[in-house]
This record gives structure tokens, C-alpha cells and sequence, in this order.
């Protein structure tokens, strides 16, 4: 299944804003590198032949890969703040609505204004992003340097041998490169067929990042975009939601909360728990831990539905007579 297949949720309105500015991003970071490395490989196809020439394009994409690497870094805690101040201020909207007083949560730009819970929680947070985008790096940074460090890019066959690790052969056999013999590079005739591989490399997302099931085995191997796509979908949405529930455990004595968003697949996991109302930590009785729900594929990865505080929830709390 294609990963953005995955996708099937219409959001709360803020989060969908949070995690549209938080995939923007991200994919900026991706796609600026993308373009900067397959220059490079193109440039390793074109003069392979050339020792002192692959290690400074060696060189280069070092580079490219550190900062990609720093990228990721400031994204994954300014993006989980951004999401996480966002869920705050959505359920302080809520609360405004449905005219329950409560005391607005100082969020200073950074750090400094926080209580420790909620250091700490950005904190884990920003390093559960960070962890899948150091996995694309490392991998991108791993194929690419694989690729430069060639020996022997005379030989036609051990070069259409590396630039099949990144081509498709169908896009191959396009070029006519599988049955070429003999070919010395440099010479006019790689130097058109590269040029027509530079076009297909411009259009291609080459690298792929493994998609891991829950136990542990790979489901799939997907396009790099697509899989920044989704970090910063569902980090996006983890972030938002911790904003929002310590938002409500902040402000209430209850913790109950309902789920909101409505799916658009059929075959959701989260469909059965839509419109449910849930207990956050178990301080309320009679209701099931929101967790519980998690455990059976709510907040799946890619999933962005929420909680609130709604009107249903301030019924629950009147029918059983629950101080909020």
C-alpha cells in the first residue's frame, strides 16, 4: 500500500493548519537536498572516471547530508512546539465556546515560561520526530556516498550496475544504456545518454526509506517524500494532542474528552471511536482510558483525529453528576 494511502482523516481545523506549515517544511528541507545530491550523482556518472573529481563530490555531499542532518534537528523541536502550542490554543478556543472559565496557559516562544511537564513533553516529543528523520539521512547519506565511491566507473556495465541502485531498469532499457558495450566515458555517447539520465533522475524520487509494521518487520519501501510527508503528519498530530490534553488536565478536574474528526476510508481502525468520549488518565470512573483506544489503532501513524472538550463531554460530566 502506498504510504499516503494512509491518510484519511479530514482534521480539526488548527491542526490541520499546524501540520500543512510543519509538512511544508519539511519537505522544503528534503526536496532542496534531494536536488543538490542527484546533481552530484549525475556529476559522478558524467566524470567517474576521474579519482580526484569523485572525492571532492564525495566531499559535497558530506556536506549536503550534515546539513540536512542540523535541518532535521531544528525542525523536530520548532515543529512540535509550533503543533504543541497549537492544541493548547484550540482547546482554549473550546473552552471560550462553550463559556467554561479556565486560565489561559503561559507559552513562552521557547522553553522558558513552561512548567516541567511540559518541558519534558516537547522534549520527548522533539526527539520521537527526530529519530525517523535522522533514519532518512542516514540512509540517503549511506546510498549516496555507496555511489560515489565507485572505483571503476570505466567499466559501462559496473556504472549501469550503480545507477540501476537508483534507476528503475525500465527507465534504463528508455535510455538504450543496457546495450551499450564498450563505452568510454566521456565520449559524446554517454555524454548524451547522461544527459537524458540527468532529465530522469530530475523527475525521480531515488531514494527509499524502509516502513516499519509494529513488529518490527519492513511493510514496504517508500519514496523519501512521501515518508517526510508522514513523520511530519504524525508527529504533527502527536504533538498537537499532548499540546491539548495537558491543556485540559490543566484546566479541569475531569479528564474526559471526545474524539473529533471523521474518517473518509471506509476501513479506518479509528472509525469505531468516533464521537466516543474517553478518560485521559483514569480519574474518572466509568469511562475507558483513552489509551485503551490507542492500543486498538486510534492515533495510528498518518492518523491526525483529536480530542476536546465539547458539549458531550460537559453532558457526561452532568449525568453523573462529576465536578469539571
Amino acid at each position: 500500500m502506498a504510504i499516503e494511502n494512509l491518510w484519511f482523516y479530514q482534521p480539526p481545523l488548527s491542526l490541520a493548519g499546524a501540520s500543512k506549515k510543519n509538512e511544508d517544511i519539511l519537505l522544503k528541507f528534503y526536496k532542496d537536498t534531494d536536488k543538490r545530491l542527484k546533481k552530484l550523482i549525475n556529476e559522478a556518472i558524467t566524470k567517474g572516471n576521474q579519482a580526484a573529481y569523485l572525492e571532492s563530490l564525495q566531499s559535497e555531499a558530506k556536506k549536503e547530508i550534515a546539513l540536512l542532518e542540523a535541518k532535521f534537528l531544528v525542525y523536530a523541536k520548532e515543529a512540535n512546539m509550533f503543533s504543541y502550542k497549537a492544541g493548547i490554543k484550540q482547546s482554549e478556543e473550546d473552552y471560550k465556546q462553550l463559556k467554561i472559565p479556565f486560565e489561559p496557559i503561559p507559552i513562552a516562544k521557547g522553553f522558558i515560561g513552561f512548567g516541567a511537564l511540559h518541558k519534558d513533553a516537547i522534549k520527548v516529543l522533539a526527539e520521537n520526530t527526530y529519530k525517523p528523520l535522522h533514519q532518512v539521512s542516514k540512509i540517503i547519506g549511506r546510498n549516496t556516498m555507496n555511489f560515489l565511491q565507485r572505483e571503476n566507473f570505466k567499466d559501462s556495465q559496473k556504472l549501469l550496475k550503480a545507477v540501476g541502485e537508483f534507476v528503475d531498469t525500465k527507465t534504463l532499457r528508455t535510455l538504450g544504456l543496457e546495450n551499450v558495450k564498450g563505452i568510454v566515458v566521456g565520449d559524446t555517447t554517454w555524454k548524451n545518454a547522461a544527459k537524458a539520465l540527468e532529465k530522469e533522475l530530475a523527475k525521480k524520487d531515488i531514494f527509499k526509506i524502509p516502513y516499519y509494521t509494529k513488529d518490527g518487520s519492513i511493510k514496504c519501501m517508500v519514496n523519501a517524500q512521501d515518508y517526510s510527508q508522514m513523520v511530519a503528519r504524525t508527529t504533527s498530530a502527536q504533538a498537537f494532542r499532548e499540546g491539548t490534553k495537558n491543556s485540559i488536565l490543566d484546566t479541569f478536574e475531569g479528564d474526559l474528552v471526545q474524539i473529533v474528526g471523521v474518517s473518509s476510508f471506509p476501513n479506518s481502525p479509528c472509525i469505531p471511536f468516533e464521537g466516543q468520549v474517553f478518560s485521559l488518565d483514569g480519574k474518572t470512573e466509568g469511562f475507558d482510558l483513552l489509551e485503551e483506544a490507542e492500543s486498538q489503532g486510534l492515533f495510528h501513524p498518518n492518523c491526525i483525529h483529536s480530542f476536546a472538550v465539547t458539549e458531550d463531554v460537559i453532558k457526561a460530566y452532568d449525568d453523573n453528576n462529576i465536578d469539571y
